[in-house]
Order: C-alpha cells, then structure tokens, then sequence
C-alpha cells in the first residue's frame, strides 16, 4: 500500500472508529442512566427530579423520595445502584449474538460489535473502578462488603474484565480485519492499530475537555472517592479546630502541609490506569491470537459509510442535548 493510500485510508478508518465509539458510549449512556437506574428506581416507587447526560463522558440521575421509598431494604438500593452497569452487561451480551451469527449490512454489523464489546469491558471496569474507590455505582458494594470478601471481590472481577476484553477482542477482531482491503499484511495490521488509536484518544480528549468545561458538580461529587472525602473532611476538621484555638486561621504554607500529609496518608494505588493497561494488552492480545479466522468479507471502509455513521452520531448528539435542555 502506497503512503498516500496509506494515509487516506487511515483518515476514513479512524473516522469510522470514532463514530462507532461515540455511538455506541452514548448508547450504553443512555441505557445505564435510563433503563438502569430510572427505571429500577421507578419501579420501587420513586421519581427521578434531574438528570444530565454528557456528550463523550458519563451522567448521573437525581433520585426523588416517596412515601415508597422511605423504608426500602439495603438490597433494594444494591438494586438500585448496580442496574446500571447490570443493564449494560446484560444488553452487551444480547448484541453479541446477532453481532456474530446474523447477516446484515457492514454498518450494522460493525455497531452491534463494537456496542457489544464496549458495553461489557466498560460496564466491569467501572464496577471494579467504582468499587475500588467507594464512588459512583459502586460506593454501596464498597460500604456492604469488608477484608477479604472485599479484595477476593475486587480480585476476581479485575480478572474478569481483563478476560472479557481479551474474548471480545478475539471474537470481534476479525471483523475489525474485514475493514481493511489487505487485512493480512503488515500495512493492514499497523492501519487497524493507528487508526483505533487515533479514534479513542481523540474521543479520550473531547471527553477530558466537556469535563472541564462543564464543570458539573454533582458529577464531581459522584465521583468522588471515599478516600477524598476523609481526606477533605479531617483537613476541615483541622482548619477548624486551629481557628478556634489560636483565633484566627491557618496561614497557606501551613495548609499546605497538612493537605501533603494528607495526600500521603490517603492515597491509593492508581488501579484506574495498571487496569486500563492490561485491558489494552488482552485486546490487543485478543486482536492478534484471532489470526485470520473468517468473519465475513474483506471491505474497506468507504465516505459513504462515514457520512451515514457521522448522521446517525449528529442524531444522537442532538437527542441528548434536547434530552438535557428540555429536562432543564
């Protein structure tokens, strides 16, 4: 393949990828917050009084009380809190029959693959990251569970993430091959490898930006880690505690170092990255153990198939942005 070829068919591949990413993220958005939490909540007789759904990251929904909702047992709000990533787990499991078994067109196929595989290793991480922290969805399985049920917990779904992203990998991959017009090439195999990493760090950087821009406290609230709140709770104990014993407060260089001890004494292994790691290496171990097993037809990836794919994300851009103003 000539560089120029090269080039431009690394353009429409990663073009290709982002629009599946986008999708199929905001698909899974829309899943966890909506059919998982709201729905579950629903049905124990709550309300929902707010919501926000990001455009390339997470969300959250604000649970309104009922005289329902008053005396529900733990297990209801284990319920409550786990069917999001429960829904996503489940829906990623359906999508990978039809995915795999079913003739239809290229687009169709290539979403249902990528919705299946993003669906599972996305819905696992977070549990295991949420748990690990005592954040987001998995703060009530952090406040339930302790000692070692808590680490053979955290152990045995950390080995399943990993696991699952290496089977979607090796079942998916070839038809992520199918994309590429010399698939068993060299050139073929570093094309697929750029573009899917052009597409997630750019789809990685809208993500990191829409968060600082928005600046959605109760997201940062949610996803808060049980550790920063002892952390920022024992330094306001501090402050106060000085304040009312030498009249007046602590001068910046000495908050500075009680916030450095602190930061020492809570802080925890970065599990959120070595997890990411090794899910990166079981796909890409999944990707290359796949060989050259026959999936479906070799067809590179054309404008046409980016136009459809980059009207459908417009689409759905637009629904959760009319979903957030209309709900504002």
């Amino acid at each position: 393949m000539e560089m120029k070829n090269f080039i431009s068919e690394s353009i429409k591949l990663s073009i290709f990828m982002f629009f599946l990413l986008f999708l199929s993220g905001r698909f899974g958005l829309l899943l966890h917050e909506f059919a998982g939490h709201t729905l579950s909540w629903q049905l124990l007789g709550g309300k929902i009084t707010d919501f926000y759904l990001f455009l390339f990251g997470g969300g959250w929904v604000h649970y309104g009380w009922t005289p329902k909702t008053d005396n529900l047992s733990d297990l209801s709000f284990v319920f409550v809190h786990l069917s999001g990533i429960a829904i996503e787990l489940v829906v990623g499991v359906i999508l990978a029959f039809p995915a795999v078994f079913f003739r239809t067109t290229r687009i169709v196929k290539a979403w249902l693959s990528v919705a299946s595989s993003i669906l599972l290793v996305h819905g696992l991480y977070y549990l295991v990251i949420c748990f690990y922290y005592g954040s987001g969805d998995g703060r009530i399985i952090f406040d339930t569970i302790h000692g070692n049920v808590r680490h053979a917990f955290l152990i045995f779904t950390s080995f399943l993430t990993i696991g699952v992203a290496f089977f979607v990998s090796f079942t998916f991959s070839p038809e992520v091959k199918s994309w590429v017009p010399d698939r068993h090439s060299k050139n073929g195999f570093f094309l697929i490898i750029i573009s899917t990493t052009i597409a997630i760090l750019f789809h990685g950087m809208l993500t990191v930006s829409e968060q600082i821009l928005v600046k959605d406290s109760a997201y940062n609230e949610i996803k808060t880690s049980v550790n920063d709140r002892l952390k920022g709770n024992e330094l306001s104990e501090f402050l106060d505690k000085y304040a009312k014993e030498h009249g007046k407060e602590a001068d910046q260089e000495l908050v500075k170092v009680i916030a450095d001890e602190l930061e020492k004494k809570y802080r925890q292994f970065p599990i959120r990255a070595l997890l990411g790691f090794l899910i990166l290496v079981a796909l890409g171990a999944g990707f290359i153990v796949s060989g050259n097993r026959k999936y479906c037809e070799s067809s590179k990836i054309t404008c046409k198939d980016n136009w459809i794919l980059g009207s459908v994300s417009a689409l759905m851009g637009a629904i959760i942005v009319a979903l957030n103003s209309l709900w504002g």
